[in-house]
């Protein structure tokens, strides 16, 4: 009677589970259609690490992180910041919220001076993109003989040394709202880095290149990310945006990667469609 109970409070469990992650599926599809646009988006239960959605529509993503690379180089500052002369004091609000590209590429040329293109690189394979040709996608090309100009534009526009997945962005924004754990328990960055790096994130909806999604959160839910546009030769541009779904408590709830196609600015359709099943994923959470 007992294991019989329990089998049938899995099984009802089980299929909350699954429909709460097929509502989520349905409004990213929808969300999508409804503006006409194709691209991908990934979403992550960042207590367990469960996938909830990984879906490609029309076209999908092309690889590149774009200025949600900056994210990675700004983490890599904070994980070093004790180690730098007092000189090297970025603008984060300038680099994260406002997207800036000249801040970001001074700081990546500051950073290599200062800590060396192999400590660069072996944080670059930690937080997941080693520098491994063999791999089409989550790697970098930088080496250590790439000019400053070459790390600086990989670093801060992500459009060149860089290929990237929706899903390995997520897993690094998995270790941010973890305090800086992935979900096997091992650390790949300080917990005060994940702190500052959630920071200036929040940054980015409230004051910076996302904000007009901010109205769409209610119920103290919050998201807080990094908006990416380009290639530069796209028009319109290929919009991102790649972040954290927060609750009422201020607690990570789920990450979100959302790549547009030709959609303009990471800023916006990117931001709105993330906001919007953000949503969805935070409801159903509850």
């Amino acid at each position: 009677m007992v294991r019989s109970m329990l089998a049938a409070a899995i099984l009802i469990f089980a299929c909350a589970h699954s429909a709460r992650a097929s509502d989520v599926e349905t409004e990213a599809r929808r969300a999508f259609h409804a503006r006409n646009l194709s691209g991908a988006i990934v979403l992550q239960d960042v207590r367990t690490g469960r996938l909830v959605a990984d879906i490609s529509e029309g076209d999908g993503a092309d690889g590149l992180p774009l200025s949600a690379v900056k994210l990675i180089l700004v983490a890599i500052y904070f994980e070093h910041r004790r180690d730098l002369p007092s000189s090297v004091a970025p603008d984060i609000d300038a680099i994260i919220a406002r997207g800036l590209d000249a801040p970001g590429k001074q700081l990546a040329v500051a950073l290599r001076h200062g800590l060396g293109g192999g400590v660069m690189l072996r944080d670059l394979a930690r937080f997941g993109y080693p520098g491994c040709t063999a791999r089409a996608m989550d790697r970098t090309t930088l080496s250590l003989a790439g000019s400053d100009s070459e790390w600086a534009d990989a670093m801060s526009i992500g459009e060149t040394g860089f290929r990237a997945t929706p899903a390995d962005l997520s897993r690094f924004l998995l270790a941010v709202g973890r305090r800086g754990m992935d979900p096997s328990g091992t650390r790949i960055m300080r917990a005060t880095t994940a702190r500052q790096l959630r920071a200036a994130m929040q940054d980015t909806v409230r004051l910076g290149t996302a904000k007009s999604v901010h109205a769409k959160l209610s119920d103290g839910a919050q998201m807080e990310g990094k908006s990416g546009s380009g290639p530069a030769n796209a028009h319109p541009y290929d919009g991102l945006f790649a972040g954290l779904l927060v609750g009422h408590t201020g607690i990570a709830r789920f990450t979100v990667v959302t790549c547009v196609r030709h959609g303009g600015p990471g800023g916006g359709a990117a931001a709105d469609i993330s906001a919007d099943v953000g949503m969805v994923a935070l409801e159903a959470r509850h």
